[in-house]
C-alpha cells in the first residue's frame, strides 16, 4: 500500500447536528484528520464510536465533496464499536484549497415504535484534504498575544502552514502599537523555509518597559513573496478598578437597590472588593452611607455591585454622592472614587 506524507492532527472537537433522541449521546473519535494531498494517496483510518446505549444500532457513511474516495469496512455497527475508512485519492484534484470527507455516524430509529419521535442523533468527523494552491500561499492557523501587567514580559505566538505548491521563505515581524496607533516596538523573527504542507509554530517575547497600562495592538506581518497580515488587540494592566456605571435615579420614600458597575484593569484576580456610597445634603452634610457586600474580581472582569439605599425623609432633587470602591489584593490596599449627582424623585402612584 502506498502511503504519502501525512500531516495529522487530532482535535477534541466533535461536529454535531440535530438533537439526540431521548437521553442518548453519541460520540466519534478522532474528530478531525488533516491530509496534504498527494496524487494517488492511500491510507486507512480507524474510528471509534461512543454512546449511552451499547445496543443502539448506528449507520456509518461518507459525505462531502470527496466522499467517493472513502470506503468503509462496515455500514452498520453498535455504539462503542470501531470501524475503518479506506481512503484512496485520485491522481489530481482540480480545485485547490480545503476539501472535506465527512465521516457520518447516525442513529437508526425503529419508526414502528410509539416512542420514536422522528429525531435522531448524528455526529460527524472530518477528513480535511488540502490541495496546494498554485505558486506560493501561506495560511495563518492562529495569532495570540497574552495580556500582561505593567513591567511584565509580553509574549506573541502564531502558527502558519504553507498551502502553496512552491517552497517559501518566510520573514516574520510583529509591530506593537499603542491605542492611538503609535508604533512602540518592532519584533523581528528569523527567516525560515517551509515546504508544501509544512507548518511551524513560533513565539516571540518582548520587554514592556516604558509601556503604560491600557490597550495595545500587535500586528503580525509575514513576507514570503506575498504578504500575510493579522492584527490582535491585547491589554497591559495595573491594579485598578474603574467605575463604569451606577444608578442615576432613585425614588424617595422607600428602600431601593443601588447598583454600581465596576471593571478590573488588572491581569490578576483581585481578592476583596466592596463599595461604599455616601450621600450628601447641600453638598456637605452626610445623610446616608451604605455598603455593598464584599466580593472578588477576576482578571479584566466586569461586575455589578449592589447595595440598598433608604430614602425615607429625602426631598426631591439632586444629591451629591461619593461612590468609593475599596479593594485589596497581594498585600496592597487601594480605592477608586467617583463623585456624582444622583436624582431623587417622587414616584407617581
Amino acid at each position: 500500500m502506498k502511503k504519502g506524507f501525512i500531516y495529522l492532527i487530532i482535535i477534541g472537537i466533535l461536529i454535531t447536528r440535530a438533537i439526540p433522541l431521548g437521553s442518548s449521546s453519541l460520540g466519534l473519535s478522532p474528530a478531525t484528520i488533516d491530509i496534504n494531498f498527494e496524487p494517488g494517496f492511500e491510507d486507512r483510518y480507524s474510528f471509534r464510536t461512543s454512546g449511552d446505549d451499547p445496543n443502539k444500532e448506528l449507520l456509518v457513511y461518507p459525505d462531502g465533496d470527496l466522499k467517493e474516495y472513502a470506503k468503509f469496512d462496515k455500514k452498520r455497527i453498535k455504539a462503542g464499536e470501531s470501524f475503518e475508512v479506506y481512503l484512496k485519492l485520485p491522481q489530481k484534484i482540480e480545485l485547490p484549497g480545503e476539501h472535506h470527507i465527512y465521516i457520518t455516524v447516525e442513529e437508526t430509529i425503529d419508526e414502528e415504535l410509539a416512542s420514536a419521535l422522528g429525531s435522531r442523533s448524528i455526529v460527524r468527523g472530518v477528513i480535511y484534504v488540502h490541495v496546494p494552491y498554485p505558486g506560493k500561499y501561506l495560511e495563518l492557523n492562529y495569532f495570540n498575544v497574552k495580556n500582561i501587567n505593567v513591567g511584565e514580559k509580553g509574549l506573541a505566538e502564531f502558527e502558519v502552514v504553507s498551502r502553496g505548491e512552491e517552497t517559501i521563505t518566510i520573514r516574520p515581524r510583529i509591530e506593537i502599537y499603542s491605542k492611538d496607533r503609535k508604533l512602540m516596538k518592532t519584533l523581528t523573527l528569523k527567516e525560515r523555509t517551509l515546504k508544501t504542507g509544512e507548518s511551524i509554530a513560533l513565539k516571540k517575547s518582548f520587554n514592556s518597559e516604558g509601556f503604560s497600562a491600557g490597550p495595545y495592538y500587535a500586528r503580525l506581518i509575514i513576507e514570503y513573496g506575498n504578504k500575510l497580515m493579522k492584527e490582535k488587540e491585547f491589554k497591559i494592566g495595573e491594579m485598578n478598578i474603574f467605575i463604569k456605571d451606577y444608578t442615576k435615579r432613585v425614588p424617595i420614600g422607600k428602600t431601593e437597590p443601588f447598583n454600581i458597575t465596576i471593571e478590573s484593569g488588572w491581569n490578576n484576580d483581585i481578592e476583596l472588593v466592596h463599595g461604599v456610597v455616601r450621600i450628601l445634603k447641600d453638598n456637605r452634610e452626610l445623610i446616608q452611607e451604605f455598603k455593598t457586600p464584599p466580593t472578588e474580581l477576576k482578571a479584566w472582569e466586569t461586575k455589578n455591585l449592589s447595595g440598598f439605599v433608604e430614602t425615607f425623609g429625602f426631598e426631591r432633587g439632586e444629591y451629591l454622592t461619593d461612590i468609593i470602591i475599596n479593594y485589596y489584593s497581594e498585600g496592597v490596599e487601594k480605592s477608586s472614587r467617583k463623585t456624582v449627582k444622583i436624582k431623587f424623585y417622587k414616584k407617581l402612584t
